[in-house]
């Protein structure tokens, strides 16, 4: 069965997707992700960092351009504890550090 919407129909109907459009690119697109540990410094983060790309490289060339797996680099953080979230920007709280992304 066909139905033939009016032109006030159809424009809700486009005006109503371009609203959920931007609501989900808005919900899912703002801010970045950081890593947190409790009680963790920038130190103890670029430190971890820094060892996790080694693992989750090719070659330690890579490891130094931020060439990683990201799953393996993701994984290996966070059996050191660490935390990763996304936070808008401005930048997060102190305690939250950016990762290779």
């Amino acid at each position: 069965m066909l139905t033939i919407l009016s032109r006030a129909d159809r424009r809700r109907k486009v005006e109503l997707g371009i609203l959920v459009l931007t609501v989900f690119v808005f919900l899912s697109g703002c801010g970045r992700y950081y890593w947190s540990r409790l009680g963790a410094t920038l130190e103890d983060f670029r430190l971890d960092s820094q060892q996790c790309a080694g693992e989750a490289s090719l070659t330690p060339e890579a490891a130094r351009y931020g060439l990683v797996r990201q799953d393996a680099y993701r994984a290996c953080l966070g059996k050191r504890g660490w935390m990763r979230e996304q936070h808008a920007d401005p930048p997060p709280p102190p305690g939250w550090y950016r990762g290779i992304e």
